[in-house]
């Protein structure tokens, strides 16, 4: 699945008082423009769920497997911006 395509809205993923994020391309920006507060990113850090809904929506072992050890907005930026490039 594409990393820019826009998912439908039972695919997408919902941030904790945030934005819903249509794409991993999406996410990226929300993350980049401050849209997702550091709480945010927190509490869906600890709970692994950015692994979960790569794995479950894009079928992605790999990048899924890489965000489980994510802690950190800029770790989690450049883990998301290379596999956009390889994809």
């Amino acid at each position: 699945m594409n990393f820019v395509e826009i998912l439908p809205s039972e695919k997408q993923f919902y941030v904790n008082n945030g934005p819903a994020i249509q794409s991993i391309d999406h996410l990226i920006k929300a993350l980049e423009n401050n849209e997702i507060s550091d709480d945010a990113l927190r509490f869906h850090t600890d709970r692994k769920d950015f692994s979960s809904w790569v794995s479950g929506v894009y079928e992605d072992e790999k990048l899924s497997k890489a965000l489980v050890r994510i802690k950190t907005k800029k770790t989690l930026l450049k883990k998301l911006k290379e596999a956009v490039s390889m994809n």
